[in-house]
């Protein structure tokens, strides 16, 4: 996925498999556990802790946002 190069990030293969996930289904909120949930049914191989870092990084490019609730709950 050319999207991910253009924001300077190397196109792992968990990297790329989330990014189709999460933008195939268009614009939603998701927190890690849920969204690592859903990589399940796609045989996506990434631990919590993956799921987490991704999402994480690419809400530091600008892919997405991260959004604390009550400082408890991170949605993207």
């Amino acid at each position: 996925m050319r999207a991910l190069e253009t924001y300077g990030l190397r196109a792992t293969r968990q990297r790329l498999g989330l990014a189709k996930l999460l933008l195939s289904k268009g614009i939603r909120h998701v927190t890690a556990d849920n969204f690592g949930c859903r990589a399940i049914p796609y045989k996506m191989r990434a631990s919590l802790a993956t799921v987490y870092n991704v999402l994480n990084l690419f809400a530091q490019v600008g892919i997405v946002r991260a959004l604390t609730i009550e400082g408890a709950k991170t949605f993207f």
